[in-house]
């Protein structure tokens, strides 16, 4: 995660957002880094502990984003769950997970109101409950061979699989992005997928350590506003 994050160029873009009603926002690295220092000294506040596992259940708004980054500087183990998904989806993935926390945006936070044994954290548009002001840019030391995230099959025979991934996953998304995507350092890379998805997770970590923006649209496929996005973030890879 800090090779990720923690660029020599930190006044480059990381993030480019484009809410649903066509407002953009851009956050360089150095930006992206300090808010997920603010997002994880809330969830060691909250009780994490290295290699804990925290489900994450948001609409791609800037604060999801951050999540991720607050996650992994805080050494605990990513669990996205996607937004559509019902309480008993929710339920299992918690309790096979064996999640502690639980980052929910507000407007998704009811579809918690019977999962008992995990502590909701809600997140806004860009903002966390309790969110501190400031705090240190330090990453928690992981092993290589550490879990990095948890990402759930569809269960096409049986229950979901939870396939945990280790830290090392950051060196494939490095290989990835620069020989499968050919990036380069003036590239603008937009992954459609939602990074509760396996390829949209992906996309958001292959951007970040071959040091490139990634855009996120907070909306729905609509063909019109895809093409115009294109054009104007002039988006190169997609």
């Amino acid at each position: 995660a800090e090779l990720a994050i923690k660029k020599k160029d930190s006044t480059k873009y990381g993030l480019i957002w484009v809410s649903e009603r066509g407002d953009i926002k851009r956050f360089t690295f150095d930006e992206l880094e300090k808010r997920g220092a603010r997002f994880k000294e809330v969830l060691k506040n909250a009780g994490l502990l290295p290699g804990d596992r925290v489900v994450i259940m948001s609409k791609r708004v800037p604060a999801l984003y951050f999540s991720l980054i607050g996650i992994a500087m805080a050494g605990g183990v990513i669990v996205p769950i996607f937004s559509t998904f019902g309480e008993d989806a929710i339920r299992y993935r918690i309790e096979n997970s064996g999640a502690k926390i639980a980052i929910v945006h507000e407007s998704l936070a009811y579809k918690f109101n019977n999962i008992s044994n995990v502590k909701i954290i809600k997140i806004s548009e860009e903002g966390i409950e309790n969110e501190v002001s400031r705090a240190s840019a330090e990453y928690e030391r992981r092993s290589i061979d550490d879990p990095f995230l948890i990402l759930y099959t569809s269960g096409t025979t049986g229950k979901p699989k939870g396939i945990w991934h280790s830290q090392d996953i950051l060196t494939f998304y490095y290989i990835s992005g620069k020989y499968h995507f050919d990036m380069h350092p003036q590239d603008i890379f937009w992954h459609t997928g939602d990074p509760a998805w396996v390829a949209g997770f992906a996309g958001v970590w292959t951007a970040w350590v071959n040091n490139i923006p990634i855009v996120s649209y907070e909306g729905r496929f609509n063909a019109e506003a895809w093409y115009s996005i294109i054009q104007e973030l002039k988006v190169s890879l997609i």
